[in-house]
């Protein structure tokens, strides 16, 4: 879904989870280090639960790779 924001770039493209799930590789970026506790949050949570985080929602049909920056990894 291709969406206008108040922010720059303002054109973004959405890509929800059905579709994210299809792909035959998953990539996620994740820097700095406000992201070091959703990341430690991911790793430490249970698949089988519900999570208040949209990216643990994402099971590829291949493979999900993550890169992270060191602010971010910890």
């Amino acid at each position: 879904m291709a969406v206008r924001v108040p922010a720059k770039p303002p054109d973004r493209l959405t890509l929800m989870p059905v579709v994210l799930n299809c792909g035959r590789n998953t990539y996620f970026l994740a820097s700095g280090e406000n992201k070091r506790k959703v990341l430690a949050a991911l790793r430490s949570e249970p698949e089988s639960k519900l999570t208040e985080y949209p990216a643990a929602r994402i099971r590829p049909s291949g493979r999900a790779v993550w890169f992270l920056d060191q602010a971010a990894g910890g």
